[in-house]
């Protein structure tokens, strides 16, 4: 579990970065296809290019990636360039990040960037804090699901059901990470199956808030009346 190559990036500008194996050639010449498409909404990403998954983390303008092989997952990765934008943040490079040029920061940051690399293979972190780093995921990915409802204009009554909807997942991610110190690889595949089971349920409800926006539950009896008239004996 290991990361091949990480970069700081200003849109297309690489500031620092370190390669571990390969050419970083060839990383570089696919985030300049990539990083131009990254938008604010893109807080947190995954592409697979060429047998390599692409991880980026959009923090304040700038792009912290990480490459690694497809069967890294994406748990460890965005672990990684987590601690690296702490890491970076805590430096006075953030300061003068917004007009920087290219590779300005090799030489002040790239023994960090292979000094994180090397921990994230020895230890990938630990098993707890990648559940953690999920758990938060998650979260984040239901927060932008009901801002987009939001947007739509639903009211704040559905909100008040998906909040207690994130509140009751996050227990239950709680009590899955407590069980993964006894059983892990039980554990792992228990919280595998409880995300499809909340992503579906999130599907579910907002497929059927529109049905009810639209009316597809309502019913409406419009049978005609008919009336018969007398006839009239001779």
């Amino acid at each position: 579990m290991s990361v091949l190559y990480s970069c700081i990036a200003r849109g297309d500008i690489i500031l620092c970065q370190e390669c571990k194996e390969g050419s970083s050639v060839t990383y570089e010449n696919k985030l300049r296809s990539i990083l131009p498409k990254l938008q604010a909404k893109d807080a947190k990403t995954s592409y697979e290019s060429n047998g390599f998954m692409y991880h980026l983390m959009l923090k304040d303008d700038l792009a912290y990636v990480a490459v690694t092989d497809p069967s890294v997952g994406k748990l460890m990765p965005h672990t990684f360039l987590g601690k690296i934008h702490e890491e970076f943040s805590q430096t006075s490079l953030v300061q003068r990040a917004a007009f920087a040029s290219p590779y300005e920061f090799n030489m002040d940051f790239s023994p960090c960037l292979a000094a994180e690399m090397r921990r994230a293979t020895e230890n990938g972190y630990g098993h707890i804090a990648n559940l953690n780093n999920q758990v938060n995921e998650v979260k984040g990915i239901m927060t932008q699901n009901i801002e987009s409802v939001l947007r739509r204009g639903e009211n704040l009554e559905d909100l008040e059901d998906r909040t207690t909807a994130l509140e009751d997942t996050s227990r239950v991610f709680q009590q899955t990470a407590k069980q993964v110190r006894r059983k892990y690889w039980w554990q792992n595949m228990k919280m595998r199956i409880i995300l499809v089971l909340v992503v579906l349920a999130v599907i579910a409800v907002i497929v059927i808030i529109i049905c009810a926006s639209t009316g597809v539950f309502s019913k409406k009896s419009s049978s005609p009346k008919t009336t018969v008239k007398p006839s009239s004996n001779p």
